[in-house]
């Protein structure tokens, strides 16, 4: 499992148990929130949640 943080604004990102944290890249804007993944492969077969908090 990991977690990948990203602060909308700011810029500012945290990434927590990630063994390759060049594959996973996030955007964030005011409205909408988008994960990527980098050359993937069977391995990353699973469940991936998105999601943003608007103030």
């Amino acid at each position: 499992m990991g977690l990948l943080f990203k602060e909308e604004g700011s810029g500012a990102s945290r990434d927590e148990y990630i063994p390759d944290e060049q594959k996973y890249e996030s955007k964030t804007s005011v409205k909408s929130t988008e994960l990527t993944i980098k050359t993937l492969t069977l391995a990353d077969t699973g469940l991936y949640y998105c999601a943003l908090e608007t103030q």
